[in-house]
């Protein structure tokens, strides 16, 4: 009796499971801002209902007010934002025009980096995960601050799918993103950087000085100038990966 005393002293009764606390469901939108529009092509082929703000000339509109506007109706219901504000007066590709616009603004450079901060500080101001992509811009990192990452596209190209086109410039954009162009990223808000998948870069010959030179495909001709500001595919397509694996893919 004693033996059974001392055994059911540690036996309870069974009680009735706590109930579960109700599921918070997964965010349903990505958001790209200034961007082109396969940008997020990585995170609707997840599901994620997209939120763009697109792309304009002037890139004094680049700004925090139109970064919170655009996010504004979805901030809580956001998976991850990724944003390639303009940074024309601050990167090479620029240069020639910077001795022009330095004596109409002096301060011209430094608005610029007041811009990229800007949109920077309102992505942040969401809590969501954040990428801010821009050209690498020595005269940015002096201005402002380091990048997280320093990355070029054919660094990601492995995540993208072999012998599959460009979705925008099949004719002028390698697949895979086999092509060099050094970019800034800035993250924030728990955002991770996906690992590099390297693929070789494609070059081209172009006749500079009457010299062949070797250059990005993108650069061959004026009339893809515009090109530069492609969103790197591959880098997206592992942020995607990784980022939406983390917070729950739909």
């Amino acid at each position: 009796m004693a033996q059974q005393t001392l055994l059911t002293r540690w036996v309870r009764a069974a009680e009735p499971a706590p109930p579960r606390p109700p599921r918070t469901p997964p965010p349903r939108y990505a958001a790209a801002l200034f961007a082109d529009t396969p940008s997020l092509q990585a995170w609707t082929s997840r599901g994620y209902r997209p939120v763009r703000l697109a792309p304009v000339e002037d890139e004094r509109h680049h700004t925090g007010a139109a970064v919170a506007e655009a996010l504004r109706a979805h901030a809580s219901d956001l998976a991850m934002v990724v944003a390639f504000p303009s940074c024309t007066d601050l990167s090479a590709a620029g240069a020639r025009w910077w001795k022009r616009k330095r004596l109409a603004n002096p301060d011209f450079q430094n608005e610029a980096a007041a811009r990229v901060r800007a949109v920077e500080e309102a992505l942040k101001a969401t809590g969501v995960p954040y990428a801010v992509i821009v050209a690498a811009a020595p005269r940015l990192r002096k201005l402002w601050k380091a990048p997280a990452a320093t990355i070029s596209p054919h660094e990601y190209g492995g995540w993208l799918a072999a012998g599959e086109p460009h979705p925008s410039y099949p004719e002028v954009v390698p697949q895979q993103d086999a092509y060099v162009k050094r970019t800034y990223v800035y993250v924030g808000n728990g955002f991770v950087l996906p690992q590099r998948r390297l693929v070789i870069p494609k070059w081209a010959k172009r006749r500079r000085k009457g010299k062949l030179v070797r250059v990005s495909p993108l650069l061959v001709r004026r009339k893809h100038r515009h090109l530069r500001r492609l969103s790197p595919l591959g880098f997206l397509e592992g942020a995607a990966a990784t980022n939406s694996a983390r917070i729950g893919a739909r």
